[in-house]
């Protein structure tokens, strides 16, 4: 697979990775597992999340990717942070932003959500025309391959991942 950007302004990592973690000690197990491949620590300020850093050198993230789940096991959410044009870290939450080129009916968004496996979480009620999903299996699914497949959808403007981000003041 050929590395892609999802638009102009993000592009996966493929050494870093969000991990959903259920509990402490299932964090100490994926830290303990991911050793041998890198790092983990929790992603400050999210208890639910560990951020992953491989020193893998595989020439695709989606190669990394697949790599941490067969580490991990494959009901393992694992996540590619994203990176914008200006190095700033951006962390997965799982859901997708897609923007739809006119206002869509519920029973469009639902048609939508069928066809490509996702959950609807929330219309924005600002941007009739946007709404966030999850996927159905998330664990299962790569993130950046599955926004670019939305994105490619005749009905759609623009799709994204929704993201925790980091700034630092300069």
């Amino acid at each position: 697979m050929a590395t892609q950007s999802l638009n102009a302004r993000l592009a996966p990592s493929a050494r870093q990775f969000v991990v959903r973690v259920r509990t402490q000690v299932d964090a100490m197990h994926i830290a303990a597992r991911v050793a041998a491949l890198g790092s983990a620590v929790p992603l400050a300020g999210h208890t639910d999340l560990l951020l992953v850093e491989v020193r893998l050198g595989a020439k695709y993230q989606e190669d990394s990717w697949q790599t941490l789940r067969a580490c991990l096991g494959e009901a393992v959410v694992v996540l590619p942070v994203f990176l914008d044009s200006g190095g700033i870290v951006h962390y997965p939450t799982g859901e997708i932003v897609v923007r739809f080129k006119r206002e869509v009916s519920d029973a469009a968004l639902d048609e939508f959500s069928r066809k490509h496996n996702l959950q609807l979480c929330a219309r924005n009620k600002f941007v009739r025309s946007q709404a966030t999903f999850v996927p159905i299996a998330l664990a299962e699914v790569y993130l950046p391959a599955l926004i670019l497949e939305l994105a490619a959808d005749a009905d759609v403007a623009a799709a994204w991942p929704s993201t925790l981000s980091a700034y630092e003041r300069r």
